[in-house]
């Protein structure tokens, strides 16, 4: 599209379109100084091969040939398109999270490149990005989210064209697994539920940790209304997040309704089923371990990890574990893949 500028000069807009999505990803525009009266030469870029020549021939009505337009996209950066990567991730992503995070990581390299080119980048540039968020003190599974949102964006910028080949296919970031938590072994998690028989209280805060899995956060947001005991048979709760788009469903044991119907009958909650502190629910918890015998420390976090190692030993596919601990079936959860079978190995 061509936009009239001051007078002699002929300004040349360029605009290159995802082929996938049909999103404009970027425009460029171009000057070249001509005669009023004379028609518009084709555009000369410095550096080109015709650059040295102030007398190319006139083409009336002629499109900047692909040498110029290539030599344009040399000059794109990753900030240049990161707002239509942004609404790639929106369209193609379920979570809010995940999109914030990844456009936050490519920010941050864009900040180390400096403004390079995104045809420009190698290998080299990324694995040295990398090395230098870790010496910042990025952890091992932030380092592996922002390989993934690598990948993520450079296979994106591959499959539109914009880049001729895609150096992130080369990124292999290997990474130290943490220690095993030190979850309960099968023993100890049946004193466990034992020793939580005393009141309703712990038996339910028990079946919800230790019998469906539910993490801290998810323990103090339940409500009331979340928990479906219809069907005695089949009871469950919806799992309730920030994020609309992570709820989900989850079966709780066959002995819940019992113990549930008892605990509202004795505390009668108003909205939320446990209306305590954090504090005070790892007070709950450190009583039923002592009173159970054991001695190692007891989290909201190792019944988790205890709930899920079990469904795994039981032969659960690891897939539907991580569906029921509401965790995403991506590369950033490898990690957790990895925790779970070698704790299902080695776990009594």
């Amino acid at each position: 599209m061509e936009r009239a500028g001051r007078a002699g000069v002929k300004r040349i807009a360029m605009r290159h379109t995802s082929k996938q999505h049909e999103l404009p990803l970027f425009d460029y525009e171009i000057a070249v100084t001509v005669p009023i009266s004379a028609p518009a030469p084709a555009p000369i870029i410095s550096g080109s091969p015709d650059s040295k020549s102030s007398q190319a021939p006139a083409m009336a009505n002629s499109a900047p040939n692909d040498a110029t337009a290539e030599d344009l996209q040399k000059k794109v950066t990753i900030l240049d398109v990161l707002n239509q990567y942004e609404a790639y991730l929106s369209t193609n992503c379920k979570s809010i999270n995940t999109v914030h995070s990844f456009c936050s990581d490519m920010r941050k390299l864009a900040l180390f490149m400096g403004g390079k080119g995104i045809s420009k980048i190698d290998i080299h540039d990324l694995r040295g990005f990398i090395v230098h968020m870790r010496e910042q003190g990025d952890q091992p599974k932030t380092t592996a989210r922002r390989q993934s949102s690598i990948k993520n964006f450079f296979r994106w910028l591959y499959d539109d064209g914009l880049i001729p080949r895609n150096p992130a296919e080369q990124l292999i970031f290997t990474r130290a697994i943490p220690p095993l938590p030190d979850i309960l072994t099968g023993e100890e998690a049946e004193r466990f539920d034992a020793a939580a028989r005393r009141t309703p209280l712990e038996y339910v805060l028990t079946l919800f940790l230790l019998g469906a899995g539910l993490k801290r956060s998810e323990i103090l947001e339940i409500s009331i209304s979340n928990v479906d005991i219809s069907d005695p048979d089949r009871p469950a709760a919806r799992i309730r997040t920030k994020d609309p788009s992570k709820d989900r469903n989850v079966d709780l044991p066959l002995d819940f309704v019992g113990p549930y119907r008892e605990y509202l009958a004795q505390y009668q909650p108003k909205e939320k089923l446990f209306a305590f502190t954090d504090r005070h629910l790892n007070d709950i918890l450190y009583g039923i371990a002592e009173r159970a015998g054991i001695k190692k420390k007891v989290s909201c976090q190792i019944l988790r990890d205890t709930f899920a190692t079990r469904c795994v030993k039981a032969g659960e596919d690891i897939e539907v574990v991580l569906k029921k601990l509401g965790l995403a079936l991506s590369t950033m959860n490898e990690e957790t893949k990895i925790k779970y079978r070698k704790l299902a190995e080695v776990t009594s």
